[in-house]
């Protein structure tokens, strides 16, 4: 991949908000997303997070709810739910990890 690619990737990127409940997504296809996740930047290299893959209509839904009920995303046939693991951050930053590096 050469700078060109990474910038028609930027480029043409798109926010969904409408999703064919129908389409299903591989499992395999699930895997590479969480595969690349884990060599996002993070801080000290922690690696303070946790993925959570959520299947369940009931579930999203919920997920929906507490997302200040952003039910458009019930449709999605998958979440990837990113958790941080603040214990971890602590330990290694004190209370200042937890305000600066886990705040999305």
């Amino acid at each position: 991949m050469n700078s060109e690619d990474i910038y028609n990737c930027i480029k043409t990127r798109r926010s969904i908000r409408k999703f064919d409940e129908s389409r299903k997504v591989e499992w395999e296809k699930v895997c590479t997303i969480l595969d690349a996740a884990r060599y996002a930047p993070n801080a000290g290299n922690l690696q303070c997070w946790k993925f959570v893959v959520v299947r369940d209509k009931d579930a999203r839904k919920n997920l929906a709810t507490a997302a200040f009920r952003q039910y458009w995303m019930t449709d999605a046939p998958v979440f990837i739910v990113v958790c941080a693991v603040l214990k971890r951050l602590r330990d290694h930053y004190g209370e200042r990890g937890v305000g600066l590096y886990a705040i999305q």
